[in-house]
């Protein structure tokens, strides 16, 4: 028996589609030119969440892959974001976004921080070691308010 090969339409859309399959396998990790942030483990499913929201004021910077807080007079605090929080490149100045919100804001500006102090890092930090590597003090980061640039 004779079998038909498919119409041509159907092997042009299977010919696109391995082709856009391929390509999608050879783009680069969409997250690797984007700052590192420090971020706490988001909270199971399950469970019952409650933050404190002490504000913070300062400028936000990015030094040594560590977002940290620079408020006049103290020394400038390492910033711990909640898991809704990932980083952003605006036009090669580091930033972060607030997922809940749509808030960001780029290093060197002023910001406003929802969230209190850390005393100690525990086993909820994603990466643990970096924030080490960041040092503390440590700050907590729930809420992010940008004031009018």
């Amino acid at each position: 028996m004779h079998r038909r090969p498919p119409p041509t339409s159907v092997r042009s859309i299977l010919a696109l589609a391995s082709i856009m399959l391929a390509s999608c396998a050879h783009q680069r990790d969409p997250q690797a030119g984007m700052p590192h942030l420090l971020r706490f483990m988001p909270p199971a499913d399950d469970a019952e969440v409650v933050y404190l929201t002490a504000a913070a004021e300062g400028r936000l910077v990015y030094e040594d892959q560590c977002f940290k807080l620079k408020v006049h007079g103290q020394p400038p605090r390492t910033i711990i974001w909640h898991s809704h929080f990932r980083g952003v490149d605006h036009n090669g100045t580091p930033g972060v976004v607030d997922g809940l919100t749509g808030t960001s804001a780029r290093a060197g500006d002023r910001i406003r921080l929802g969230g209190g102090g850390v005393d100690a890092i525990g086993d909820n930090i994603e990466d643990r070691a970096h924030a080490e590597r960041c040092g503390g003090p440590y700050i907590s980061a729930n809420t992010l308010i940008v004031p009018t640039r």
